[in-house]
């Protein structure tokens, strides 16, 4: 992201009546709300400075691997590990995600995490408090970009790399806002946790077997029944403020 001086002096600049002035200048209108929002509260204060060494703290006690899904500090650190959290973890390869939960139990504390956990897990490092609002508004930080959104999509219905029979939506622990998963018999599409505001597309290969919606979901009455004889079932949830809801289904052709 540019500079606040050069945003600025970017508006200045910008010619009246040129083509694609409006899209220029909204982008530029966004860039600087971007900055003022990441330096000041809602009541106008001006917001804590960052952490020494940037949006990152490494974590200077060495991790424990506990389990495929998370990993374990000495002592009581769920003020730290606090719900919606980013970390970075280092072991085989740099991932990235965020805390699901930390408990406190036995001198040590347990933390859940998004991303994938490592035996070989060496480090890892804590981002800003969610409550500072940096995540949403560092758009010059790609790694805070995938960690919401991810760089793939999560498929669903594989056990290390082997086909597994997976009939219902609500074995998925989804991490990602894409999940493929190929039907083998007729499955349930059924209420799923999502772990973030947002939009999830699930993509659907039916290959001949039925799919039944959850009526937990909100829907406009409109939508089509999903068509087991498509090549794609596509459906796109939407989760604000804890509310679920299915905005589109597509039954794409094979």
């Amino acid at each position: 992201m540019a500079s606040l001086n050069s945003t600025i002096n970017a508006l200045k600049s910008l010619p009246l009546g040129q083509t694609g002035w409006k899209n220029n200048f909204d982008e530029y209108l966004e860039s600087l709300f971007a900055f003022l929002s990441i330096a000041m509260n809602d009541d106008g204060t001006l917001k804590a400075g960052m952490p020494s060494g940037g949006w990152w703290a490494e974590d200077p006690d060495t991790p424990i691997y506990e389990s495929d899904t998370a990993f374990s500090m000495p002592g009581d650190n769920t003020s730290v590990y606090t719900v919606g959290r980013a970390v970075r973890i280092a072991q085989g390869s740099v991932v990235y995600g965020h805390v699901v939960s930390a408990v406190y139990a036995d001198s040590k504390t347990v933390i859940t995490v998004t991303a994938t956990v490592e035996s070989d897990i060496t480090a890892v490092a804590f981002g800003q408090p969610p409550e500072n609002g940096f995540l949403a508004l560092r758009p010059d930080t790609p790694d805070m970009l995938q960690t919401v959104f991810g760089d793939e999509a999560q498929v669903y219905g594989y056990i290390d790399g082997e086909q597994a029979t997976e009939t219902d939506l609500a074995n998925l622990t989804v991490t990602r806002n894409h999940i493929e998963w190929t039907l083998t018999v007729d499955s349930q599409f059924s209420d799923v946790t999502l772990p973030y505001d947002g939009t999830y597309v699930f993509h659907i290969y039916p290959a001949g077997s039925t799919i039944v919606l959850a009526t937990s979901y909100k829907t406009d009455g409109n939508l089509p029944d999903p068509d087991s004889a498509a090549g794609e079932i596509r459906i796109v949830v939407e989760r604000y403020n804890s509310r679920k809801s299915i905005v589109s289904l597509q039954n794409m052709e094979a």
